[in-house]
């Protein structure tokens, strides 16, 4: 089958991967100075070296020196960078966002079956794609917030990862780690000793309870009846031997509270199995600070 190259396609194409590459850079990169016009002339720069190495049969332009110093200059004229390490770290970024978004091209092309579909070439290591520019630009609009919020949900994950202590719970010569998050709404506590409390997840602390099935089962438990935005109910606890906040290859020892068990789950990505109380020692060890959450089991 015979395609047909048009230079225009070929140039805006291009033009457009290479927007799209600096723009996910700038985002990893939490850089506030890759503004449009920087990315609209960087992006020209990539298209046009793009568009003369597909048809100019000229080694040293596709040769892998002169595609490192292409890319170079592409992030050199986004970002600004002030020193040579930045621009280091940037252009690693910029290469492993293209190595990576390019892998998936390619696959999709391969498996799809679909590069004879929208007239794909890939010649001299530059790509042509044979869709309508209105198209190709509706898309990359399109997928741009779909880039973002997917980077924002990340960036929450990892914020809520990084809010978490590491703790290590011994009862009756068993020990168990969990992973707490701080929360500021937090403030049960034992009505006879008045001690706080850490709410758990039965999942993880039935490890010290393994003939029973349900918190309920569990004799000598103490009830504690909680209170959140949705629901009141009742949770039961028990006094452990010790925790310690484990911290590197470190474990310190903090006050003994009670840990409340609940049979539902937190945290559906896992970053964490219990809720510290608001007055926890292992907020000052990790300087973390206080957020306005509820403690919610919803």
């Amino acid at each position: 089958m015979e395609i047909k190259i048009y230079i225009d396609v070929l140039f805006f194409t291009n033009f457009i991967f290479d927007y799209l590459l600096l723009w996910l850079t700038g985002l990893l990169c939490r850089s506030s100075s890759a503004t449009f016009p920087r990315l609209f002339s960087a992006a020209c720069v990539g298209a046009l070296y793009a568009t003369l190495m597909f048809f100019l049969p000229v080694s040293f332009l596709y040769a892998l020196p002169c595609k490192l110093l292409i890319g170079i200059l592409m992030v050199a004229l986004t970002f600004r960078p002030r020193r040579i390490r930045l621009l280091v770290q940037y252009a690693c970024i910029f290469y492993t966002v293209s190595a990576f978004l390019g892998g998936a091209a390619f696959s999709f092309f391969y498996f799809s079956g679909s590069s004879g579909t929208f007239g794909a070439v890939l010649r001299n290591g530059s790509m042509y794609i044979n869709i309508p520019t209105y198209q190709l630009l509706l898309l990359a609009i399109f997928c741009m917030p779909i880039v973002r919020f997917a980077f924002f949900c990340g960036k929450k994950m990892l914020q809520n990862a990084q809010k978490t202590t590491e703790l290590s719970v011994e009862y009756e010569g068993k020990a168990l780690r969990l992973h707490g998050f701080y929360d500021s709404g937090n403030r049960l506590q034992e009505a006879a000793s008045g001690k706080s409390v850490i709410i758990a997840q039965w999942n993880r602390a039935k490890h010290f309870f393994p003939d029973c099935r349900h918190p309920e089962d569990v004799k000598g438990l103490i009830p504690i009846p909680f209170h959140t935005l949705t629901e009141d109910g009742l949770l039961y606890a028990f006094l452990p031997d010790a925790i310690y906040i484990l911290k590197k290859h470190t474990k310190i020892q903090t006050e003994t509270v009670y840990i409340g068990l609940i049979d539902r789950t937190f945290d559906h990505h896992q970053n964490w199995d219990a809720i510290l109380p608001h007055d926890f020692e292992g907020e000052n060890h990790y300087e973390t600070k206080p957020t306005s959450k509820t403690a919610d089991f919803s």
